[in-house]
């Protein structure tokens, strides 16, 4: 934004014109024409709020609520929902959803009111109380369980382009739930939520080309995904994916070396099947790793608590 705009801007603020104190204030939320700078955000959405603008309103809840620009205050941030709901604002009711699904200030936690404030939200165009509709009919939270109507809100939620819901429908489709089977359909949800780089779904997309489901055999494609989460995310079962393709040699070039850092990256992230394999390389002094009971001994434990009954095993035969 040009510098004659932000002082235009300033200028119809300081005379009271709401739009221009509401855009004043996403100016130095967002550090735009202007130095970031949190508290003067917050005192523009605070005037265009005390003017009635729904959307400032539900700004300086959301202030109350973060701490930015201002004291944490939770009742204050309900306050200015609830001013902000009663003018209809989707994401003021989205808040005030989620204060009675968790509880939050003087809210009692009423999984039966958030439903019904989730489902106002949505009505009213709200894409992520879509979602939340769909994992109350998931969970029974709030209403009867009901997992057709689960999917149904779903698939909405992720036509509408939340990442978890793209996760989730693509879950769906890989596991048969609800919908017919289709590693394809799967795939393409799963690779919709990772183009936002939702983490979750990285695993099983990568998992689905990896193991050519469907006939969707892409090993190049596989090593991409699990290098990114691994990269990205530090994802030690990417990583562990990792080892065993570079181990192997599975659609690339072979390389032990390679494999084994990513299995010892994998370990130190704690992997309970890498921690295994460590173990038993440090037990018998296997892939380069020196002998060292200790080591070994630690790995098994730290596998073991994940419940990697290989490890547990080891550890028997190690007290026996």
């Amino acid at each position: 934004m040009a510098n004659d705009e932000i002082k235009d801007l300033m200028e119809a603020a300081e005379q009271g014109d709401v739009i221009a104190q509401y855009n004043l204030a996403v100016s130095y939320q967002e550090g735009e024409g202007v130095e970031e700078n949190p508290e003067l955000a917050f005192k523009w959405f605070l005037k265009a709020a005390e003017q009635g603008d729904s959307d400032a309103q539900y700004q300086v809840a959301t202030c109350y609520r973060m701490g930015e620009g201002v004291a944490e205050n939770k009742n204050e941030s309900i306050n200015w929902l609830i001013k902000s709901a009663e003018q209809d604002n989707a994401n003021a009711y989205y808040g005030l959803a989620s204060c009675y699904d968790r509880g939050y200030g003087s809210i009692k936690a009423d999984p039966a009111k958030a439903f019904e404030l989730y489902v106002k939200s949505a009505e009213l165009g709200q894409p992520q109380a879509l979602n939340e509709i769909a994992n109350c009919y998931q969970q029974g939270k709030g209403v009867e369980r009901n997992i057709e109507k689960a999917v149904a809100f779903l698939s909405q939620a992720a036509e509408a382009g939340i990442a978890e819901a793209q996760h989730n429908l693509g879950y769906c489709y890989h596991k048969a739930v609800v919908v017919e089977q289709s590693y394809a359909m799967a795939a393409e949800w799963y690779g919709k939520a990772v183009e936002q780089g939702y983490q979750p779904a990285y695993g099983p997309l990568a998992q689905i080309y990896y193991y050519g489901k469907g006939g969707l055999s892409d090993i190049p494609r596989a090593v991409e995904i699990f290098t990114e989460a691994a990269d990205e995310f530090d994802d030690a079962e990417a990583m562990y994916y990792l080892s065993t393709i570079y181990q192997m040699g599975r659609g690339v070039e072979k390389d032990p070396e390679k494999g084994m850092d990513w299995m010892i990256k994998s370990a130190q992230n704690g992997y309970p099947i890498a921690l295994t394999f460590m173990g038993e390389c440090f037990l018998d002094g296997l892939d380069g790793m020196p002998k060292d009971l200790n080591q070994a001994v630690q790995c098994f434990q730290a596998a073991a608590q994940q419940g990697e009954r290989k490890a547990q095993q080891y550890l028997q035969q190690l007290k026996g």
